[in-house]
């Protein structure tokens, strides 16, 4: 009997919206029950339901069945006995479930897969984030299980077996290509854009309680903190006076350019293969600016360290500042008096503490360099962020004459505080 009534319905098209209505309301119910309405009825749809439920809809351009209705008229039919809810099953070729039993089922689905993944998982922190449900890598961890639980359950293992060996755990650094392959045989298994990349980064951000990278340089930069070099040649920066050891040995490149006192532009692919840099005076002065740190350069003698970050800071200043604070020298930094130059400094001075002093940081020397050029509000909000004591007094006077200052205004004042020493 139920065989003949579900082709009836299959084979009478008019039915289909009226089922389809059925399924939703099953589906948001948990059961069968409510009104089904249908609006716009057709012909063939009035038709229909005039003799099934022996009522009159040919004048009708609206419906609202009750579904008990439906029943009722399949009771009093040849279908009599036959349940609603085996014929929305057989109907659309599956068994229907209720949204709540679908999330039951998911959930529980969830809960057994995570399981078996801890089972196997060795790095303690990962395993912690993997138990909560609300964190930048737990969201993403959903997305991708939506679509493969086989594709995540892969990415979680890689993910485990990555962060258990990740180089600055044995003081290393080694580039993203050289540990992909160590890791998964594949140097490309860490190229932007792929899970395995992308769920790195946010298990350093939620390790670190800290924001997802908003560029390219804070990427590499988050990456660098564990020992993991993205970008190894375009990420450069600029010195003099500095003369660098590899293997015991100084390096002849490097003491070229510190006899004929000329500017050495480094990158990070240069820093990876050198192991100390020597600082004579013991003392580097750090400069954002590429024009003051021409003039500085040509005032001064070899023995006279500097280097330019070039403004924002890239990973290869980064990598040279922390080779230098590593070698016990002192770091002394001047920048410009705006909000992206006073948060530079802040960074810099957050990172390297004692070891870096703000040079001409003071009112005195923001009323030298200030010009004529004004500071928009929203630039000006940046200012808010600054955490570092000695540049808040400074940035709440910014805030309060809205006008920037530069390098250039005061490069008399710099130039004679390295030749004074």
């Amino acid at each position: 009997m139920q065989k003949e009534c579900i082709k009836y319905f299959k084979n009478t098209p008019a039915f289909k919206r009226l089922l389809e209505g059925l399924r939703k309301k099953y589906e948001s119910l948990d059961g069968i029950g409510g009104n089904i309405h249908i609006r716009n009825l057709s012909m063939a749809e009035r038709e229909t339901f005039s003799g099934f439920f022996r009522e009159d809809f040919y004048n009708k351009k609206n419906a609202n069945i009750p579904v008990k209705k439906i029943q009722k008229a399949l009771d009093n039919s040849r279908f009599k006995g036959v349940l609603l809810k085996d014929i929305i099953d057989d109907y659309f070729g599956e068994e229907v479930v209720s949204n709540k039993q679908r999330n039951e089922n998911y959930n529980r689905d969830k809960e057994i897969f995570f399981e078996d993944i801890l089972d196997g998982i060795t790095d303690k922190a990962l395993k912690s984030m993997l138990q909560e449900e609300k964190n930048g890598l737990s969201k993403m961890i959903t997305q991708i299980y939506n679509l493969s639980q086989q594709k995540l359950k892969n990415a979680i293992l890689t993910l485990d077996k990555s962060v258990c060996n990740l180089p600055y755990k044995n003081n290393t650094k080694e580039t993203l290509p050289v540990f992909a392959s160590n890791i998964t045989k594949d140097p490309h298994a860490f190229d932007d854009g792929t899970i395995n990349l992308k769920m790195l980064i946010n298990y350093l951000c939620v390790l670190n309680q800290s924001g997802v990278p908003k560029n390219v340089e804070e990427k590499n930069e988050l990456l660098y903190s564990v020992g993991l070099i993205k970008d190894d040649i375009s990420s450069f920066t600029f010195s003099k006076g500095l003369i660098a050891v590899k293997k015991s040995t100084i390096h002849s490149g490097w003491q070229g350019f510190y006899d004929n006192n000329e500017i050495l532009q480094i990158s990070v692919l240069n820093l990876m293969e050198i192991d100390e840099i020597i600082v004579p005076q013991r003392k580097v002065y750090v400069v954002e600016n590429p024009m003051i740190f021409r003039e500085i350069v040509n005032s001064t003698e070899n023995d006279v360290a500097i280097v330019c970050t070039y403004g924002q800071l890239r990973l290869a200043s980064i990598f040279l500042l922390d080779m230098i604070i590593k070698g016990g020298n002192e770091l002394v930094y001047s920048g410009d008096f705006d909000p992206e130059g006073i948060m530079i400094a802040d960074k810099l001075k957050l990172r390297y503490k004692e070891a870096l002093s703000l040079w001409r940081f003071g009112i005195d020397d923001y009323e030298n360099a200030v010009s004529n050029i004004v500071i928009t509000e929203a630039r000006l909000k940046k200012l808010d962020k600054v955490a570092s004591n000695e540049l808040k007094e400074v940035a709440r006077y910014i805030q309060a004459t809205k006008r920037a200052g530069y390098q250039e205004n005061i490069v008399d004042l710099l130039r004679g505080d390295v030749l004074r020493g």
